[in-house]
């Protein structure tokens, strides 16, 4: 029985009574696919497979050859270990022409059946490597000015394009829960970190190879907050410290939202038909980006983060990334003993300032600072101002990292 005054089902009942009408119903979104994203299963984790090859091919007619790498018994010890130990069911693609990339220094790689999507810039003179993980509904091109900024002072670079989002390829079955993301992406820097190309890039005047476990910078804005922290949890050996940019660490889809989504027929029809159809435009992501920019966008902002949304599938894909969200391990946040620098936004009203503030008092190694006018994005419409703050910051996270708790 509906009691009178309850909106919230009214709504839900109306959007039942809507779901037939879907049938016969086709959104009018125009679907644009110019780099073969494809919808696929997300398999099951493999275990490490030891072998002893090296699995970047020149094949394919679309592809820069690579052919000037060292064969595999010509190269140093480290690296014939780091190669025996690539994962299982993980293949690093080789580099794509350019029409065939979104951005000049894409790469694709395949990992438990998905297609991957990352941006790769190589060390040239900087001592840091970054890992930077994007949010909800987001891209590698949420940090096209950090990219930038980092480049620019010669680190290595990973951006990665989260399985369903970007031009990764659309997962409609299989897990997108935090740490089967982490997992994931441990698993691609394990292979990037094997490969020929990337060893000769550290060969290059003045730099070395590292000898040793190698230690990564975790850069992790809203969504992408729970993502670094898995990985945090998973192998904290290998992570330097880590930067949540109006993290969500605890948020995501509750009970209700994956059971509906689940179990209601027709459901996930209705919500693609309305998301093809009233969501995906121009005029519905420059009020998207409005609220969480805390400012109008510029008509190429608006552009660069709806071109992915326009691949096929992509709206069932994110569905699907809210019925499969849960997973029996728990993020421990009070536990860790890495440190961890907060950047928030004080007019942040996706991930409130209470948020990170909250963040910090759990996580003991910790320094928050907050951004006068910034909202939920800081690090592309006060790009400046989180460089400057992650620059400075460097030396006391590693002094942290090294000292430890006192």
């Amino acid at each position: 029985m509906l009691l009178p005054g309850t909106r919230a089902q009214m709504l839900f009942l109306a959007l039942i009574s809507a779901i037939p009408l879907t049938s016969a119903c086709q959104s009018g979104l125009e679907y644009q696919n110019p780099y073969g994203v494809s919808s696929v299963t997300l398999q099951q984790p493999a275990p490490p497979n030891f072998q002893n090859e090296d699995q970047l091919s020149t094949d394919d007619p679309n592809t820069e050859n690579e052919s000037d790498e060292l064969p595999t018994e010509n190269r140093p010890d480290s690296e014939k270990r780091a190669i025996a130990e690539q994962p299982e069911n993980a293949t690093l693609h080789p580099v794509p022409k350019d029409e065939k990339r979104p951005y000049p220094e894409s790469r694709f790689a395949t990992i438990d059946g998905v297609r991957i999507h990352f941006r790769w810039i190589p060390s040239d003179g900087g001592d840091r490597r970054y890992i930077l993980i994007h949010g909800f509904a987001a891209s590698t091109y949420s940090y096209r000015h950090t990219i930038h900024h980092l480049k620019n002072q010669g680190h290595e670079i990973l951006a990665v394009d989260l399985p369903g989002y970007g031009f990764s390829d659309r997962v409609l079955e299989g897990s997108h829960s935090k740490f089967r993301r982490a997992e994931l992406i441990w698993k691609l820097v394990h292979l990037l970190e094997s490969s020929p190309s990337r060893y000769a890039s550290m060969e290059s005047p003045g730099r070395s190879p590292s000898r040793g476990i190698e230690r990564w910078i975790l850069v992790g804005h809203s969504m992408g907050g729970s993502v670094i922290a898995a990985m945090t949890q998973l192998y904290p050996e290998n992570v330097e410290y880590l930067i949540y940019i109006a993290g969500s660490v605890d948020g995501g889809p509750g009970w209700f939202a994956r059971n509906a989504v689940r179990w209601i027929p027709g459901l996930k029809g209705l919500i693609t038909w309305y998301a093809e159809s009233y969501s995906f435009n121009e005029e519905s992501f420059k009020e998207l980006l409005t609220s969480a920019y805390a400012r109008p966008p510029a008509k190429e902002e608006v552009d660069g983060y709806l071109q992915p949304f326009l691949i096929p599938d992509t709206a069932p894909s994110i569905l699907a990334s809210i019925e499969n969200s849960q997973d029996p391990r728990t993020l421990q946040m009070a536990q860790s003993n890495l440190p961890a620098l907060l950047i928030w936004g004080d007019g942040d009203e996706w991930v409130v300032p209470e948020v990170g503030r909250a963040l910090h008092q759990d996580i003991k190694l910790s320094l928050l600072y907050m951004i006068e006018g910034a909202g939920h994005c800081p690090m592309e419409t006060h790009p400046e101002q989180v460089h400057r703050i992650m620059d400075k910051s460097d030396a006391a996270m590693r002094q942290i990292r090294e000292s430890g708790p006192q």
